[in-house]
């Protein structure tokens, strides 16, 4: 046989040996294996992302000259302009409710289109979009009285050379809004107002070309978790001035929490109102809608990222307080250039800013306010240019802010000077013989016409 094919053989049969003595001790052989192919691992499902478009619920701009009190709430283009004593802004809003609440926001633009070519010197001008703080209503807001804005800008863009659509990145507002922050739209206007510019005009939601009208595209993904925070722990409930009652807990400590909502009631147990219009961050409020004399009850409740929202906490009340009015109130006799002195006793709400001193001639009022001194310690007033003969009543009023207290008690100043009536008058006059006699005249006369001088007499 051929040395070839014998070492062929022999390695086969080593081969056949080695497969036997490692299967017999359990070990696999790996001989014609199939392809591995990659596992599939399955972590959960996740909600797929919604992509929205949504126009716009309100836009209009302000205009600063010819008063600034018209309105332009039915245009079909909002101007920005920033020319000094006539400066333009515009204003848009939309409404994003349908959001899920607790959605992440991954993406949101606006689109504003310009509706003409802008003149040239609009052209290359910064626009800038803020946030809107405070509400406006479409058909009635004007410059003298606007919304105010966010202090930080949201982004800008550059006044191109022709007409065309322009497009701001607002994903970081609408996720504010749906996080529960009011939602009061935008204001564009120009970066440096007061220089010299034309008009830029954007359409609005009136405008005829309605693929052009403002847009907002929103790409969001609904939040997965159900899970609501505990409820918070601690409320403390305290009436700490005049109308006003201050609450406060102690923090949650879930990652995932948003804030917090505050309910009210005049009943133990409820039903109660919530007092915020969007989440609390910090776990204490003043509730400065209360009236002196009521007893208020509250919960509190804990919201996450997701707006699940917790139980109730445990319920705290307080009596909200009156400010109370100065006490023993007085009044001197009307003396010398008609002058009385008023003093009082300070109310005991060391908090009051001061008093209101008011007056009338008549025992019980109707009184008018003649004066109002600070500070709280204060004690005395001199009312002055009294008339004699009169009788003066007096009471004075705590006040604290917008609030004020009852009537003090009512103090009269008395009648202490004395009038007394001329027991003769005439006059003196100088022509005809200044001879004359004038006692039983109706009027006594003065002059100083040369040669006919008239000189008055009274006792």
């Amino acid at each position: 046989m051929h040395k070839g094919y014998l070492a062929v053989i022999l390695l086969a049969l080593l081969g056949i040996a080695l497969a036997a003595i490692l299967t017999d001790r359990g070990l696999a052989v790996f001989t014609d294996q199939a392809p591995v192919t990659a596992n599939t691992f399955t972590t959960g499902s996740f909600p797929t992302p919604t992509t929205n478009s949504f126009g716009a619920v309100a836009d209009t701009y302000v205009k600063e000259e010819k008063g600034g009190d018209d309105n332009f709430g039915t245009d079909t283009d909002m101007q920005v302009k920033s020319d000094t004593s006539k400066v333009k802004r515009a204003l848009v809003a939309f409404d994003v409710s349908s959001i899920p609440a607790g959605s992440t926001v991954s993406s949101a633009t606006l689109t504003l289109c310009l509706s003409v070519d802008p003149p040239v010197a609009a052209q290359g001008r910064t626009h800038e979009l803020r946030l809107v703080t405070s509400s406006w209503t479409e058909t009635v807001v004007v410059w003298n009285d606007q919304p105010t804005v966010s202090a930080a800008v949201t982004d800008t863009t550059t006044v191109p050379t022709t007409a065309q659509c322009l497009i701001f990145s607002v994903t970081a507002d609408v996720q504010r809004w749906v996080a529960g922050v009011a939602n009061n739209g935008w204001r564009l206007g120009d970066e440096t107002e007061g220089a010299s510019s034309g008009d830029a005009d954007y359409r609005t939601r009136e405008n005829a070309t309605a693929g052009e009208r403002p847009k907002l595209d929103v790409t969001y993904q609904p939040c997965s978790d159900t899970t609501a925070p505990g409820a918070p722990n601690g409320l403390v409930a305290t009436a700490s001035e005049a109308d006003k009652i201050t609450l406060d807990w102690n923090d949650n400590g879930e990652s995932d929490l948003a804030g917090y909502n505050i309910y009210r009631s005049t009943t133990s147990g409820g039903p109660y109102t919530k007092l915020n219009s969007s989440l609390l961050t910090s776990s204490a409020y003043t509730d400065a809608g209360v009236t002196g004399g009521i007893t208020y009850y509250y919960v509190v409740t804990a919201v996450d990222d997701c707006a699940n929202e917790s139980a109730n906490s445990s319920e705290d009340s307080a009596l909200a307080d009156t400010l109370d009015p100065p006490t023993n109130v007085s009044a001197s006799p009307i003396l010398e250039m008609g002058v009385t002195d008023l003093s009082w006793t300070v109310t005991v709400d060391a908090y009051a800013d001061g008093y209101r001193i008011l007056r009338s001639t008549t025992n019980g009022g109707p009184y008018t306010q003649i004066a109002q001194v600070t500070p709280q310690s204060t004690t005395t007033y001199q009312d002055t240019g009294l008339a004699c003969a009169t009788t003066y009543y007096y009471v004075v009023r705590a006040y604290w802010d917008a609030t004020e207290s009852a009537d003090s008690n009512e103090a009269n100043s008395t009648d202490g000077c004395t009038s007394f009536g001329a027991v003769g008058d005439t006059y003196l006059k100088e022509d005809k013989g200044g001879d004359d006699n004038f006692g039983p005249a109706n009027d006594i006369q003065v002059t100083s016409e040369s040669g006919k001088l008239k000189r008055s007499l009274v006792s």
